[in-house]
């Protein structure tokens, strides 16, 4: 008798598990038709994980629309523009004919030459190697000859405001996860328990002829995922013992 096997959904991702969910959905087109008479066994099951898979989808897409994603973009451009300006600023001194001028430049184009341009890069790294770039123009010596001050302030004020814009970002994001996003999905877990614990029933009371190919799919999906699962496991116990 073929039977749907269970999976610890609290493991998956967001992204996972709205996947997974998807699959299910459409996976639900090969299971028999609802009679137009009698007892309809998965009616209901069916229609209530539909619509709770539908408010997940929902829920999770505007929690995508953050209201402060748009200071994070605008910190992010100032700081990409900091950056540029700044770095050019370095590149011309360390070219100036001045071979005092030019010597004393030396150390803050090495610095910015160390970390590169990080302006294209994700905005976390991003963030990262500006803190650090900042950190090493600030341990270096000012010298009134380079006017190098408002520059420096410039990097460094542009760096602070990306950072609080993140992090701004970052609790917004927080929140909206822990609250509407964290019960649609445990809504729409408790759906899909309630569907595969029917289809179980119905097809060990009625015979899992109608049922196998619903069930041989569906646990072959799951089959994929505890790979998954078992993968991403290791993986980050690897990494607590290099650690």
């Amino acid at each position: 008798m073929k039977q749907i096997q269970k999976i610890n959904l609290s493991a998956l991702h967001n992204e996972e598990a709205f996947g997974f969910f998807s699959l299910v959905k459409e996976e639900m087109k090969s299971l028999p038709a609802d009679p137009t008479e009698g007892v309809a066994p998965l009616k209901d099951v069916k229609v209530n994980f539909t619509m709770k898979l539908t408010t997940y989808d929902e829920v999770l897409e505007s929690s995508g629309k953050l209201k402060s994603t748009g200071a994070v973009e605008k910190a992010d451009a100032m700081a990409d523009e900091a950056w540029g300006a700044t770095n050019m600023y370095v590149k011309a001194l360390a070219r100036h004919p001045d071979d005092m001028i030019r010597n004393a430049a030396l150390p803050y184009a090495e610095v910015f030459e160390k970390y590169g341009n990080p302006t294209q890069m994700a905005l976390n790294k991003e963030l990262g190697i500006l803190q650090n770039l900042c950190t090493d123009l600030e341990a270096l010596e000012d010298d009134t000859m380079l006017n190098f001050g408002p520059w420096k302030e410039y990097i460094v004020e542009t760096t602070g405001l990306l950072m609080a814009a993140m992090q701004a970002q970052a609790d917004e994001k927080s929140q909206v996860q822990v609250g509407s996003v964290k019960q649609s999905r445990l809504e729409v877990e408790s759906a899909y328990r309630d569907l595969v614990d029917k289809v179980n029933v119905v097809a060990a009371y009625e015979g899992d002829a109608a049922y196998a190919t619903f069930i041989d799919h569906l646990n072959a999906m799951i089959d994929r995922q505890k790979v998954i699962l078992k993968t991403r496991a290791t993986n980050s116990k690897k990494k607590e013992n290099k650690a």
